[in-house]
């Protein structure tokens, strides 16, 4: 099958586009408590029609039940004509909480949103060049994702 593409957008889906299918990304995860702002413990997954087909064609059982993703995919009911199976109870307050930040993101639109965190972006990386606190080297190539450099404490 080759190699997948997987991409960890944990702090940034919602808060930049991130066109998954333009990029080809197979994988494409993230977290519902960052840019949605939402209650701790999602983490939604997006598979291309590449990974589904990796996933399906396994040869070996996954090393962990939490990432067995054939089970979940039937679990969530992802395959036409294939029952659905009992994995977990799902978190229920969570994915209620989860729809609400969508509707909240979807209201705002997704423009406004991204704009809304540019803006809080160039205001941390202002207030960190002020504080000269090693965020950031200097104000010309501004980050919308703080890094710490190699032997910073």
């Amino acid at each position: 099958m080759g190699v997948l593409f997987a991409v960890d957008t944990v702090a940034s889906l919602g808060g930049v586009p991130v066109a998954a299918d333009d990029l080809e990304i197979d994988v494409i995860y993230t977290g519902s408590q960052k840019v949605l702002g939402v209650p701790p413990g999602l983490a939604p997954i997006s598979f291309s029609p590449k990974a589904v087909e990796t996933i399906k064609a396994r040869k070996s059982p996954p090393q962990s039940f939490y990432l067995d993703m054939n089970w979940l995919g039937q679990y969530w009911d992802c395959y036409p004509n294939q029952a659905r199976v009992y994995h977990h109870t799902g978190p229920v307050n969570a994915i209620y909480g989860l729809r609400e930040g969508l509707a909240i993101a979807a209201e705002e639109g997704l423009p406004s949103l991204w704009k809304r965190h540019a803006e809080c972006a160039q205001q941390l990386h202002k207030g960190s060049l002020l504080m000269n606190d090693g965020f950031f080297e200097s104000d010309q190539h501004p980050k919308r994702a703080v890094a710490f450099s190699p032997g910073r404490k």
